[in-house]
């Protein structure tokens, strides 16, 4: 898989279905910093369902081998856009 194929699967968690599983990532992140090693399995399913869901099918390497990676750069995203937002609304 590319770089390409990698952005657009970010992407996918940003859109409304997607997003609420990264609202739920990053929530089971801050609950529990390891929530991602602990849960792989589970994390591993949570990211084919939203992929799948928008059309992505990624072989079963390519999504054990990405889906932590995925969840995390999904998550760190969000957590920047709403400290973007926060930040603004402090200022406006």
């Amino acid at each position: 898989m590319n770089g390409d194929g990698f952005e657009k699967a970010i992407g996918v968690f940003f859109q409304p279905q997607g997003l609420e599983y990264t609202r739920q990532m990053r929530s089971a992140l801050d609950r529990d910093p390891d929530y991602l090693k602990t849960h792989r399995e589970i994390v591993t399913q949570g990211v084919q369902e939203v992929l799948t869901s928008s059309g992505i099918f990624w072989d079963e390497e390519s999504l054990r081998e990405r889906a932590l990676k995925l969840v995390w750069e999904a998550v760190v995203r969000l957590r920047c856009v709403e400290v973007e937002r926060k930040v603004g609304r402090n200022q406006g």
